[in-house]
């Protein structure tokens, strides 16, 4: 229930320390939240808050995460000491985690091996979907499997079938993504409102629905085309720069496709609204795409 609206003041120089402090007040999750920048004149209709929160994650996998695309918590000896409150406040921001709720055994293998090769860099990640799909390998992919082994501890033999790798890759997971964070996922287990989420719902019930909306928030290109709206009858030149528009989308990898709906949006998940597309007769500089991130404009 919402007891009131709470207008969060945020720099987006400072974003992490901001988003910290603003949510290490339990009641915040009590609060409506309208969102101002400062030094910026834009009116809070959903967009500035997602794009505090999407400026927020991606400050904090800078500072608390390491990994290509799938991130864990990791943090320098350092710093533990006061890693606790920030991981706390991090649990309270997501209220859920699916590791932290219900365990290590909670996310099945094949979920577990994809999440990993998302963690490894380009490279690693290539020469492992070479070996896993039995395709023809080199010396390079070979080698590439011994640094693998040698980064993540495995001082066993490399595997000599997609069977046993597969089982190997599993095991360097769960150290990577439970056993070495653990003390992070407790601190965010311990989060008062996650652990009522845990226990509010039933565990499979839970865990499906996570997997759906991973599986629902993840961007694709088709997706995001789907979800382009136009008015009809378009003028020629009108309909030329939106087939230029389309090609450019069906062309982007996925790293760019995230920037756009960053720029779009606010967010960098699929698309939940449609993307309206307007047109203008600008000249010269003027012609530079402009957008509306509160109506994906």
């Amino acid at each position: 229930m919402v007891h009131y609206v709470r207008v969060a003041d945020v720099r987006r120089s400072e974003i992490f320390k901001d988003v910290t402090n603003l949510y290490s007040d339990p009641s915040i999750l009590l609060s409506k939240l309208t969102v101002r920048f400062k030094g910026e004149s834009y009116l809070d209709f959903g967009g500035l808050t997602s794009d505090m929160f999407s400026t927020f994650w991606e400050a904090a996998f800078n500072c608390l995460f390491e990994g290509a695309v799938v991130k864990v918590p990791n943090v320098p000896s350092q710093s533990m000491a006061k890693a606790w409150k920030q991981f706390s406040t991090i649990g309270r921001i997501i209220t859920c985690f699916t590791a932290a709720l219900h365990g290590e055994d909670a996310v099945d293998d094949e979920a577990v091996i994809r999440s990993f090769l998302l963690y490894l860099t380009p490279y690693e990640r290539d020469n492992l979907n070479t070996i896993l799909s039995d395709s023809v390998t080199s010396d390079l992919t070979h080698e590439c499997l011994l640094r693998i082994y040698e980064r993540f501890g495995m001082t066993c033999c490399p595997a000599k079938s997609k069977q046993d790798l597969q089982r190997h890759i599993v095991g360097m997971a769960k150290v990577e993504f439970v056993y070495k964070p653990m003390q992070f996922l407790l601190w965010i287990r311990k989060t008062k409102e996650c652990q009522e989420v845990s226990l509010s719902q039933k565990r499979e019930r839970a865990l499906l629905e996570v997997k759906r909306l991973y599986e629902a928030l993840a961007p694709n290109k088709n997706r995001v085309l789907q979800k382009l709206v136009y008015y009809e009858n378009l003028m020629p030149e009108q309909s030329k720069a939106l087939h230029f528009l389309k090609s450019y989308l069906g062309s982007m990898d996925q790293e760019l496709l995230e920037k756009f709906l960053r720029f779009v949006t606010a967010v960098t998940i699929s698309p939940q609204q449609p993307i309206t597309i307007e047109f203008n007769a600008s000249f010269g500089l003027q012609r530079a795409p402009t957008i509306s991130t509160c109506s994906s404009t």
